[in-house]
């Protein structure tokens, strides 16, 4: 398991290298995956139904003021989707160190409150039972 955790971290990690650099990670499919119906029908669906923003998704945590909310596996959630104005008190844990990084800088950038951004394994969490009210792990457990 520790392998297939470092070959996630690196993934992520390699992505968001790309992205810095300005490089398109669909660009880097093969052209045959690219080409496909099917590739071009999630792109051109892609409504955000499915995501960590997802409005339904919302609706079902109800987060409100007072609430803690855990994101596991949370990558750049809090900047895409601006989870912080849920109005719950965010937390992000993930198991890339440089998308944690960047997140860091973000809420740092944007005078974001949050409860914190933690780079860790979901299975060594460092909160104690019952800490959080909601919390979700969408894209998550493919990987396990």
């Amino acid at each position: 398991m520790k392998r297939q955790i470092k070959r996630i971290r690196d993934a992520y990690n390699l992505t968001l290298d790309q992205f810095h650099k300005g490089i398109d990670p669909f660009d880097l499919l093969p052209v045959e995956f690219r080409s496909s119906p099917e590739f071009k029908k999630l792109i051109e669906d892609n409504t955000g139904h499915c995501s960590s923003g997802a409005q339904d998704i919302r609706d079902f945590l109800g987060p409100e003021k007072g609430m803690k909310y855990l994101d596991l596996g949370c990558a750049a959630n809090l900047a895409v989707y601006r989870l912080d104005e849920w109005g719950a008190l965010y937390y992000g844990v993930d198991i890339s160190d440089k998308l944690i990084d960047e997140m860091k800088m973000f809420v740092l950038k944007n005078g974001i409150e949050v409860g914190g951004i933690f780079n860790c394994e979901i299975n060594k969490l460092p909160f104690t039972n019952d800490f959080f009210d909601i919390g979700t792990v969408i894209g998550v457990f493919e990987y396990c």
